[in-house]
């Protein structure tokens, strides 16, 4: 890199030990809650597996939770970041634009830039363009500072959720009755101001997050076949608002996102003060709940809004697309605990997705459609059987049934979990289920495009997942290893042509292990470490790494909390534009972080971050073929941020 900002750096630190020093006279508070223990954090429930509350053991998926004061502690801002934390997930920076990362699951995922096979949900609300189905172009690089808690729920859960939810789900769930205030300063000139607001008026409580981030980015010298090599940057701005309103049972969410990017790669071009993406998400939601006949229920309607606008040169001519949609949803779900040992989940879901507005025009004022308007209606249904033949062994049955308007046949995704509990340490988890996803709008009507179009004709695509995990829980350690395979069918993948198409076509199947484990070493030391494998992989998911691990190890003791952070990411492979070229390998790397917090008082807390440590200069594979090297990736990151609770 060629920024590195080693004064700056050094500002930083010196700022942070004169703040921390004010506070060295404060009265001992004694220790803080940095953190839950690990039975503590074993009693968590958790409803986003089966829309009913269990805690991990009981629950019939591979599942990874991270909690607020857990995420507080890590030297990460964003879910991409925390994604490589979570065994069988990863996630890396793409050249789509200069905040994009995509994510996988399982060593598979689709073949363009989106997160279309792992559905990402806010408080319900689904976080995707319904044009394309993408969360990642849409909302790239998630805030951390809003979330209570995050589910990250491996394998099929299509039997709920339906389609996008194939290879797995990110369950979020943000923060209430928080009042902090903090703002931070850092590397590339970063300025971060952050605002959690809860009160009550009568019996209305109201929840306010606002986010702004804006910073100028890191130095690169960047490279493509059109331009050859160029010096570049890749400055951010950042803007998130949620607010909730709630009146006993009834609850008013307005969710907004704004991410602006500049420079760096759009769409894998490169052109200075041109490139640019602007994306805005808004979701208004208002939910219900209630019973009747001895059934809890919930009622809720969402309306999403989607503007995509991309900024990119082709050859000699300048573009601008502009991609809109918007998405109407209403869900109605209901748990009946039929007796001590049963009970049924049901519910239905109806969804209308519509690529309203899809087009681009060139510097000459000159427009394209790139899909035609249309709209998909999606009607689903489904049922969940929970039964306990005992306190040790437990059985899980679902069925849902999706129907899609422009698809001619409806799917059916079936689940089946048995979970048995050995004695009050170990646990063992046999798993099936079935998944898929339907086509997005672009994949069927793509048009206007010289390098791929759509196909109306195509199927959706399907996932068959088996999986055997086995957990251990004692006083001071948790283990979790768990052995899975995905055999996939009519699989979604651009086929060559004189001017490609998406097509359906066979697969080979992902295998592969999964660790993850916590150990508390002393009363003032934690850590926490996952591993993946993966032993097989399809042929076209080279730019997956077959292994991958990360290990955090947290000190906290009165006022101090330190938490040392690694990720480790295998050799990964990328196809270019060389002619008969074999794939560019990039070499495997180390990542670490450090985060220090002190706590001045029970309401003033500094903390000082540092990201990438080692200024380890590192790619990420790109997802076309038009780059002939990976893409570069930000270089030593340090934050000094100060907290106010309120």
């Amino acid at each position: 890199m060629l920024n590195v900002q080693k004064p700056l750096n050094r500002v930083l630190t010196l700022m942070l030990l004169l703040l921390c020093s004010q506070g060295a006279t404060a009265q001992d508070q004694g220790a803080l809650l940095w953190d839950l223990s690990l039975e503590e954090l074993a009693a968590v429930e958790l409803s986003g597996s089966t829309f009913t509350p269990q805690t991990r053991k009981e629950t019939p998926s591979a599942l990874t939770i991270y909690t607020r004061q857990q995420i507080k502690q890590l030297s990460i801002r964003t879910l991409d970041e925390l994604v490589n934390l979570v065994p069988g997930f990863q996630a890396y920076r793409q050249g789509e634009q200069g905040n994009h990362s995509t994510y996988s699951s399982r060593g598979r995922r689709t073949g363009g830039s989106g997160v279309a096979e792992i559905l990402i949900l806010i408080d319900g609300h689904r976080i995707a363009e319904a044009g394309n189905d993408g969360s990642a172009n849409i909302m790239p690089r998630i805030p951390l500072s809003n979330i209570e808690t995050v589910e990250f729920i491996r394998g099929p859960g299509s039997a709920i959720y339906g389609s996008n939810a194939m290879m797995g789900v990110i369950n979020i769930v943000t923060s209430s009755s928080v009042n902090e205030a903090s703002i931070g300063y850092g590397s590339f000139n970063r300025v971060t101001g952050t605002l959690l607001a809860s009160t009550r008026i009568k019996s209305i409580a109201i929840d306010i997050f606002a986010r702004y981030e804006k910073l100028d980015g890191d130095d690169y010298s960047l490279t493509s076949p059109a331009t050859g090599t160029i010096d570049s940057d890749d400055p951010e701005e950042n803007q998130d608002f949620n607010i909730k309103i709630s009146l006993k049972d009834t609850q008013l969410q307005w969710i907004h996102s704004k991410r602006v990017a500049e420079n760096f790669y759009v769409l894998d071009t490169l052109l200075n003060d041109y490139n640019k993406a602007d994306s805005r998400f808004d979701s208004v939601s208002i939910s219900h709940a209630f019973d009747w006949l001895n059934v809890g229920s919930s009622i809720a309607l969402y309306i999403n809004k989607t503007r995509l606008q991309i900024y990119d040169p082709v050859g000699p001519f300048l573009f601008h697309s502009d991609l809109n949609s918007e998405e109407q949803r209403l869900t109605f779900n209901n748990d009946w605990q039929v007796n001590s040992q049963a009970s049924l989940q049901f519910g239905l879901e109806y969804r209308i997705a519509k690529a309203t507005d899809v087009f681009v025009q060139d510097q000459f004022g000159n427009s394209f459609v790139l899909v035609e308007p249309s709209k998909q209606k999606v009607l689903g249904a489904y049922g969940q059987f929970q039964y306990a033949f005992s306190e040790n062994t437990l059985l899980n049955v679902g069925l849902r049934y999706d129907d899609y308007s422009l698809l001619e046949d409806g799917h059916i995704s079936p689940r089946l979990g048995l979970i048995q509990h050995i004695n009050t340490i170990h646990t063992l988890k046999l798993l099936y289920g079935e998944a898929f996803r339907a086509p997005s709008h672009a994949e069927l009507g793509l048009t206007n495009n010289p390098v791929i179009a759509g196909n109306p004709a195509l199927k959706p695509e399907t996932v068959e997942t088996v999986e055997l995990i086995w957990m251990a829980q004692w006083q001071n350690t948790e283990i979790s290893l768990g052995y899975f395979e995905n055999h996939f069918d009519d699989a979604i993948t651009i086929v060559p042509g004189a001017i490609a198409t998406y097509g359906n076509t066979g697969q080979d199947p992902s295998k592969g292990l999964e660790l993850e484990f916590s150990q508390q070493l002393f009363d003032a030391w934690r850590i926490r470490g996952s591993y993946t494998h993966l032993s097989a992989k399809p042929d076209d998911a080279i730019r997956e790494a077959d292994n991958i691990a990360s290990l955090s190890l947290n000190y906290a003791s009165r006022q101090w909390n330190v938490n040392f952070l690694l990720s480790f990411h295998d050799e990964r492979q990328m196809y270019t534009s060389v002619a008969n070229a074999a794939p560019l390998t990039l070499p495997s790397y180390w990542l670490a972080g450090v985060k220090l917090q002190y706590s001045i008082n029970e309401n003033w807390l500094c903390s000082l971050t540092m990201n990438n440590l080692l200024d380890e200069e590192f790619e990420t594979p790109a997802q076309s073929f038009s780059l002939n090297q990976g893409i570069a990736n930000k270089g030593r990151d340090m934050e000094l941020a100060m907290q106010w609770t309120f």
